[in-house]
């Protein structure tokens, strides 16, 4: 398996490598898979002390396989240990859902589905939602706390 990551925003794309075949060979379709983070939050989080505090982040997701696996990766350069805990949701518009919370590893891995046909040509099909709890967030030192993540994702 590949490993693909790819940091920012905008469009995301990834693509398996091929390796060259002997002559005569039958030709295949390679898979492939693509994400673009169609709209999420520009500016820091501010907690004002009241409620959960979250943010959601459409994406379209293509897969000529119509299914894929989505990874987030944290940064350890961007990780900051005492960041208060929280809990990533992920949202197919094919119905499937998944939650993480954070302290259970580095790499989050969320599988979906998608049509084979899809072109992200402006829709969104998924979203990624970032929660941390009143609780949470009430628990924790005053302060600004950073996460940064890569987001990957290839064909299943």
């Amino acid at each position: 398996m590949p490993n693909i990551r790819l940091i920012g925003t905008g469009l995301l794309s990834c693509a398996l490598l091929s390796i060259a075949s002997p002559l005569f060979a039958t030709p295949s379709v390679v898979p492939d898979a693509s994400v673009k983070i169609v709209n999420g939050a520009k500016a820091p989080l501010r907690w004002i002390g009241v409620g959960d505090l979250h943010s959601t982040t459409q994406l379209c997701v293509a897969s000529n396989t119509g299914r894929y696996r989505l990874q987030l990766a944290l940064v350890q350069d961007a990780a900051d240990a005492h960041a208060p805990a929280y809990e990533i949701e992920f949202r197919t518009a094919a119905g499937d859902s998944e939650f993480r919370r954070s302290g259970t590893g580095n790499i989050y891995v969320f599988d979906g589905r998608t049509s084979e046909t899809e072109d992200c040509n402006g829709t969104t099909n998924a979203s990624l939602k970032i929660r941390f709890s009143r609780d949470n967030l009430t628990a924790a030192v005053a302060g600004e706390y950073a996460e940064q993540f890569q987001i990957s994702v290839i064909p299943n």
